[in-house]
């Protein structure tokens, strides 16, 4: 195994002062990639749009041909798309049965916190009255 000798930096280089040049995360192939409804979705959900994001990924959720982690993604993101839309007690039952399509994907977790989060809040701000145990 061959090292590589270690080049050192000129002093004006090394603390220079100059901005660094801004790296695009966006490739040129990934420009040229076809948009999906999911993506779609989350863009327009991050662009403040959440009507047309409900669009997008209920049209995930109704087409058969959407695996499972896309089915997922788009209900735990339709959800907060609603939930931004008109923040409700009864969001936190959206996030419930997005905890509920799988015990084993990364957002489940996440969407069981964003339950309790909503019904705490609730809870504090909008107490329900309690029912008399007869």
């Amino acid at each position: 195994m061959e090292f590589q000798e270690f080049q050192q930096l000129p002093e004006d280089e090394l603390f220079s002062k100059k901005e660094p040049e801004p790296v695009s995360r966006i490739t040129p192939e990934m420009s040229q990639m076809p948009a999906s409804p999911l993506s779609d979705g989350i863009n327009a959900y991050h662009k403040g749009d959440y009507a047309a994001a409900v669009e997008q990924f209920q049209t995930v959720l109704d087409d058969n041909e959407y695996d499972g982690e896309s089915k997922i993604k788009a209900a735990y993101w339709k959800a907060e798309a609603l939930t931004q839309q008109n923040y409700a007690r009864e969001n936190a039952q959206l996030f419930l049965e997005v905890a509920e399509m799988s015990d084993k994907h990364c957002l489940t977790a996440a969407a069981k916190r964003r339950a309790e989060a909503i019904q705490r809040y609730f809870d504090i701000v909008d107490p329900q009255p309690q029912e008399d145990a007869e």
